[in-house]
C-alpha cells in the first residue's frame, strides 16, 4: 500500500497539512474497514413470529445474513428455508418479572454464549454480534461506527459497546473478539446467574466484571423506544438497529427507508457521525468526537502534523491485515450453518 499520498512539505501551510490529514484519514478508514470482520449470531423461538422473520432476512441477505459469517440459534433444529439452525440445549421459555416486567431470560442466553464460544466461528472474526431478530439491523453502519475502535478492541482486555444511556439493551450486542477471549478464560467462574436476570443486563455485568473495556455508543447504535429514541419509529436516523419491528411488511419499510437514508446521507445526521472522527496525539488511537472535521482548519500547522503523522502510523498498522485478509477472502461471502455453505 502506497503512503505517499499521506505526506506533506515541511514549508506547507495549515490548508495544505489539512487536506494531507484527510488523505491519510481515507486510507487509515479503509484499511481498518478491510482488516475488519463481523460474526453475527440471533437466537429464535421456534414458534411465534421469530422463524419467518428470520426466514425473509436470509432470503433476502438482511440483519445478520449481511455480516461476514451468520449462525441462527434455537433450541431445535429447523429448516429456514435454505439453512438451519444451531441447537442451545436449553429450554426457551421464561417468565416476566423485575422493575420493568421484562424477560427472565439470563440463564437461555448464558448458555447461548457458551455454545457459542464452544462453536468457535468467532475466533475467525474481528467483532461478535448478537441481533434479534426483530431488530433491521445494518451492518455496514456497524463497520463505520467500530472503525475508529480498532486498537482498543485489539489489545487489553478488549470492549464491547453499549448501546443504550439506560444500559446495555438486548437486541443489539457488539462485543470484541479479545473479550470472548476473556469470557472462554475466565467467564464460568465469575460470570454467575446472580450478576442479573435479564440477559442484556447479565452479559454488560459479565463483562464488566472480567475487566472489559465499556465504550457508550448511545446515538450510532440503536434507536428503540425502549431507549427513548425519538422517532424510532420512521427509520431515518444515524443508527446501524432500529428496533423492534415484527412483521416482514414493518421489517422491510423501515429496512428500505434505511437504504433511502444512505443514498442521500444529506437528509439524516449520518454523514456526520460517519466523518466526526479525530486522532488523539497522545495515544495515537483513533477516538469518537462530536467535532466537526472542518475545525481542523483552525489547528496550528504543529497540530496538523501531529495529525497527520498518527493518521500515516494507523494506515500503516492496518496494511498487512487488510492485504491478508483480502488474500484470504478471496473475493467470497459465505454464511457457514453447521457444515452447509450458503453463498451470499
Amino acid at each position: 500500500m502506497d503512503f505517499g499520498e499521506c505526506t506533506s512539505t515541511g514549508r506547507a501551510t495549515v490548508t495544505e497539512h489539512r487536506k494531507a490529514v484527510e488523505r491519510c484519514r481515507s486510507r487509515a478508514e479503509a484499511a481498518v474497514m478491510q482488516s475488519m470482520s463481523f460474526f453475527c449470531l440471533a437466537m429464535v423461538v421456534p414458534w411465534g413470529y421469530e422463524p419467518g422473520l428470520i426466514g425473509m432476512q436470509l432470503d433476502i441477505r438482511g440483519n445478520i445474513f449481511a455480516c461476514d459469517e451468520a449462525t441462527v440459534y434455537s433450541n431445535t433444529v429447523f429448516d429456514l428455508g435454505g439453512a438451519v439452525t444451531s441447537v442451545v440445549d436449553t429450554d426457551l421459555h421464561c417468565r416476566l418479572g423485575g422493575k420493568w416486567y421484562t424477560a427472565l431470560n439470563a440463564p437461555i442466553f448464558r448458555k447461548l454464549w457458551h455454545q457459542v464460544i464452544a462453536d468457535g466461528h468467532w475466533r475467525r472474526h474481528t467483532w461478535t454480534i448478537k441481533a434479534d431478530a426483530d431488530a433491521v439491523f445494518m451492518p455496514h453502519r456497524l463497520a463505520t461506527v467500530v472503525s475508529s475502535l480498532s486498537y482498543l478492541a485489539k489489545d487489553g482486555r478488549g470492549i464491547f459497546l453499549n448501546n443504550c444511556r439506560f444500559g446495555l439493551h438486548g437486541p443489539l450486542e457488539v462485543v470484541s473478539k479479545r473479550s470472548l477471549e476473556l469470557f472462554e478464560k475466565d467467564g464460568p467462574s465469575k460470570c454467575s446467574l446472580k450478576l442479573a436476570p435479564q440477559e442484556d443486563a447479565w452479559l454488560q455485568k459479565c463483562l464488566l466484571q472480567l475487566g472489559v473495556l465499556e465504550i457508550d455508543r448511545f446515538d450510532s447504535l440503536l434507536a428503540e423506544p425502549a431507549c427513548k429514541t425519538p422517532e424510532w419509529e420512521d427509520c431515518s436516523g444515524p443508527q446501524t438497529t432500529f428496533h423492534p419491528f415484527k412483521t416482514a411488511h414493518a421489517y422491510k419499510k423501515c429496512l428500505k427507508q434505511m437504504e433511502w437514508v444512505d443514498a442521500h446521507p444529506s437528509t439524516s445526521t449520518i454523514t456526520k457521525t460517519a466523518t466526526t472522527s479525530t486522532a488523539s496525539t497522545t495515544t495515537a488511537t483513533i477516538t469518537s468526537s462530536t467535532t466537526s472535521v472542518n475545525t481542523i482548519s483552525a489547528t496550528t500547522k504543529s497540530e496538523a502534523s501531529s495529525s497527520l503523522r498518527t493518521w500515516a502510523t494507523t494506515a500503516r498498522h492496518f496494511a498487512k491485515a487488510s492485504e491478508a485478509k483480502a488474500a484470504q477472502d478471496a473475493g467470497s461471502h459465505l454464511v457457514h450453518w453447521q457444515g452447509q455453505k450458503i453463498l451470499g
